[in-house]
């Protein structure tokens, strides 16, 4: 489709960019209607310029749709949405656009639109997605920013949802180890959800991008999650799957990957935890390649093409500081010998809640290891 565009001159390009813009604002056209009705109408200035009689050729599409986009005034619409997106910094990007991702390409419905906060670099088209569960437990959690950090460390970029639990664990895993990660959104750049995750979403804007294929000022609506799970599929080689319930919407971006003839793989669970019966049933089934690291996952990926390099890994941002109760604690563990938590009680001169509490944080901050018996060991550098 973007080679018949380039051919067609630089006018050509320039109007069938805005026409894919226009076909996105079409809000009430899902991915594969949308999809079905480029081809059948030969691109979309096809679809927005064909009429009412070709419209109606094509089976199953509503009159109320016919209608909405016979009456569409779709350039003054186009440029409303693009000044509003400079407005914020963003760039738009189509399929007309040379640096559109060449692997949402591949798959059949790709978004006619892509909203760009941050920068797309050609390496990564040489992305894993690692996706799991919001309501991760503390093991997910590990996994989820593990397999993001160790996959940024060899330059693959990682991709995931930025939803709360896993999704932002594997954000930090790459962001830690100063690789590229993307996250992709199921509302408009301008409409942030998770609220709280404000913060990660500059960081990977910074070290990567946050896309959404939503218009700006769409809202986060539940039925726009599995769409977003395509794009995640499709931007990536493969899925990581860390942790998810038999319902989970992470299931939905493996079953998107195998349809892309991309890779799946799950970390394994626990076999009486509900967080971990999606991820084992997939591995049972033979959906999954069971995965413990991420070499495992290295192994079968295809090598780099000739000629194209992962980009530099950055310097991981600087920690951020301790508070004082977790450096107090934190001063009273060591490396070699582990530290019993009624010792530390004495050491640190704190209340057992108190104590409790800088634990478990300093634990969530990979700074500590907890072994059988309440005792603590400090973790060391890259542990």
């Amino acid at each position: 489709m973007r080679a018949m565009l380039l051919i067609s001159g630089r006018r050509i390009m320039s109007e069938s960019r805005d026409a894919w813009i226009a076909l996105n604002l079409l809000t009430d056209l899902w991915p594969a209607l949308r999809a079905r009705l480029v081809e059948a109408c030969d691109g979309p200035e096809g679809v927005l310029n064909g009429g009412r009689d070709r419209l109606r050729s094509v089976p199953g599409l509503r009159t109320d749709i016919i209608n909405k986009i016979d009456m569409f005034d779709w350039k003054s619409s186009v440029c409303i949405e693009l000044e509003r997106a400079r407005e914020h910094g963003f760039t738009v990007l189509t399929p007309a656009d040379p640096s559109y991702p060449a692997k949402l390409l591949e798959i059949h419905d790709p978004p006619p639109a892509l909203y760009v906060y941050g920068e797309l670099l050609p390496a990564d088209d040489r992305a894993i997605a690692v996706v799991g569960s919001r309501r991760a437990s503390f093991y997910g959690l590990e996994c989820a920013r593990e397999f993001g950090r160790d996959l940024a460390a060899q330059g693959l970029t990682v991709v995931s949802g930025l939803a709360l639990g896993a999704d932002a664990a594997a954000h930090q895993g790459a962001l830690e180890a100063g690789g590229r990660t993307l996250a992709v959104l199921g509302s408009g750049l301008d409409v942030l959800y998770p609220r709280r995750n404000r913060k990660l979403l500059e960081q990977v804007a910074k070290h990567g991008a946050v896309l959404s294929e939503f218009p700006l000022g769409t809202r986060p609506l539940p039925h726009h999650f599995p769409q977003r799970n395509r794009v995640i599929a499709g931007l990536s080689l493969g899925t990581v799957v860390v942790e998810a319930t038999a319902r989970s919407g992470s299931l939905v971006t493996a079953r998107l990957s195998v349809e892309y003839h991309r890779e799946v793989f799950a970390i394994p669970g626990r076999i009486t935890s509900e967080r971990s019966m999606g991820t084992n049933y997939l591995i049972r089934a033979g959906h999954a390649r069971l995965v413990q690291r991420a070499a495992d996952v290295l192994e079968e990926l295809p090598r780099p093409a000739a000629g194209i390099e992962a980009p530099p890994l950055s310097d991981p941002p600087d920690p951020p500081a301790l508070p004082e109760q977790e450096a107090t604690v934190l001063s009273c563990i060591g490396t070699d010998e582990p530290v019993p938590v009624d010792a530390l009680a004495g050491a640190s001169r704190m209340e057992m809640g108190s104590l409790l509490d800088a634990l478990l944080s300093l634990e969530m901050r990979r700074l500590i290891t907890v072994l059988p018996g309440a005792r603590y060991l400090r973790r060391g550098p890259g542990s």
